[in-house]
């Protein structure tokens, strides 16, 4: 799938509840981006494709990136939804900083040039959901 293996995502799967304290904490040093997925839903592993063809880590250095299978960790994506106040969607990213979400995007609309734009603007800048 890589051509570029020093550019390949490096995803971390949430498993349990206390990841989420990890992200919120996390997200107070740098910006965190969260792919909800079904693995049962054909555009949602293509979206996740798309989303890893394109990264580029030399452009997003500091940003770690977590990802939830919504089937299997349902009750740890209703908290993600409950914590961070966003309406469940799927396929889904959100993007996290100082515990809360400042972006949240689905389907056709996940797409790595506006995620660089808002992973990488100044810390703290007004970000519109």
């Amino acid at each position: 799938m890589f051509t570029d293996e020093k550019n390949k995502m490096n995803w971390i799967h949430i498993k349990s509840e206390d990841m989420i304290d990890d992200i919120k904490k996390e997200s107070y040093k740098n910006r965190v981006l969260i792919f909800k997925y079904s693995p049962k839903c054909s555009i949602n592993m293509l979206m996740m494709n798309m989303l890893e063809r394109e990264w580029n880590c030399s452009e997003l250095e500091n940003i770690k990136t977590y990802f939830i299978n919504i089937i299997a960790y349902r009750h740890i994506s209703n908290m993600i939804e409950s914590e961070f106040d966003v309406y469940h969607e799927s396929p889904q990213v959100l993007i996290i900083e100082n515990g809360k979400s400042i972006h949240d995007v689905s389907h056709g609309k996940i797409r790595y040039e506006n995620l660089k734009e808002v992973l990488k603007c100044e810390k703290d800048n007004n970000v519109l959901k």
